[in-house]
């Protein structure tokens, strides 16, 4: 088992003062991890990984259990005129979209009873939340390197 640092620095001087801050946390009994390169193809959805209530749930090495994940960091590496739509899908076949412009990145924590949406409705904070299942990548404007790093515990 590790710890995983993760440590967030803003750093902005605005009219002469200080607006930054730094901001670290730090997650415990990290077991498992992986960071990868992956192409991204312009006009194709790509499944960067999938979650499910256990590693049972599935075969393919891109799944995991979705209590256990703690951490993920996508990151794009292209050209900051370049994009790519993330998707999130949960449990419940909700989804939404998150536009990634290069040299970005989308951080996400925990996955289990953490995402809500509602086509044309409004939600109550808090309630309906399930678990993230699915995290997949279409890139836009051109083919794209995309960074994956996912940290994980045994806790399921």
């Amino acid at each position: 088992m590790a710890d995983l640092s993760v440590t967030i620095t803003e750093a902005l001087s605005l009219n002469g003062r200080d607006q930054g801050s730094t901001n670290s946390i730090t997650i415990e009994d990290i077991t498992q991890c992986d960071k990868k390169l992956i192409n991204a193809k312009t006009g194709t959805e790509l499944t960067l990984y999938k979650t499910g209530d256990t590693i049972a749930d599935g075969t393919a090495s891109n799944l995991w259990d979705d209590d256990s994940v703690k951490y993920v960091r996508i990151t794009n590496l292209a050209a900051q005129s370049a994009h790519s739509f993330i998707r999130m899908k949960n449990a419940n076949d909700d989804e939404f979209s998150y536009k990634l412009f290069g040299n970005e990145s989308l951080l996400l924590w925990r996955h289990e009873a953490t995402m809500d949406a509602t086509a044309g409705a409004a939600i109550t904070l808090g309630s309906g939340d399930n678990d993230v299942v699915s995290v997949s990548i279409k890139a836009i404007s051109s083919d794209q390197a995309i960074e994956l790093f996912i940290a994980a515990t045994n806790e399921a």
